[in-house]
């Protein structure tokens, strides 16, 4: 079985469909695969594509939505620096995550550093059950887990992906505030922002991997 430079995943297809476009001169250095939408289906998905393709680096694309005082707004693009999975139940205080339950985790790697490089804004995601869809609780999420995007399967990607010692970057585009309005925003914005986020990755250029500068 070979294996590939890069794999680059989503939650679900229409979030790969630019960057299929951009790299498909390039396969099969780089696979892609869809790994399923939410904690399970995705690091279900994630353990069977490492299976499948055998990475030496993973990247995960697609879009999220940016909590109010983040400072990021629909349209802007950014990378994970650190990755929470949070409850909203938490936030409240009227939960607690057990202790040895693994809930954060810290990306510094050279795909990381070649974002760094590239200017692009790195943020703590918070990993979520739900989407938050009531503002005064997105804004309980943002003061008590102190991240500024939130995505549904960050979490589950890259706690296999470090479970596997593989290599994990995070490239988002913001299609929605988090909150009352965010379902409609998503909606209008989300072609749009899985695409800015494939050229985001692309245009790093992986030469940590010993590619081209440019994808």
């Amino acid at each position: 079985m070979t294996s590939c430079d890069l794999l680059i995943v989503a939650a679900f297809e229409p979030e790969l469909a630019a960057v299929r476009a951009r790299v498909a001169h390039i396969a099969p250095r780089v696979a892609i695969a869809a790994v399923g939408v939410g904690l399970v289906d995705a690091a279900i998905g994630t353990l069977e594509a490492l299976d499948r393709f055998r990475p030496k680096a993973v990247a995960l694309i697609g879009t999220c939505g940016a909590y109010r005082k983040s400072g990021l707004s629909i349209g802007d693009t950014a990378f994970a620096r650190s990755i929470l999975l949070f409850d909203a139940g938490a936030a409240l205080s009227m939960a607690a995550l057990p202790l040895p339950m693994a809930n954060r985790i810290v990306l510094e790697n050279p795909l990381v550093e070649a974002l760094y490089r590239a200017g692009t804004k790195g943020t703590t995601v918070a990993t979520t059950l739900g989407i938050t869809t009531d503002d005064r609780l997105a804004d309980e999420l943002e003061r008590a887990s102190g991240a500024d995007v939130e995505h549904l399967e960050a979490f589950a990607v890259a706690q296999v992906c470090a479970r596997r010692n593989t290599p994990f970057v995070a490239v988002f585009g913001i299609a929605n505030i988090v909150g009352g309005e965010g379902r409609n925003q998503w909606e209008k914005h989300h072609e749009a922002a899985s695409a800015a986020a494939a050229n985001t990755l692309c245009s790093a250029g992986m030469d940590s991997l010993g590619r081209s500068r440019n994808l």
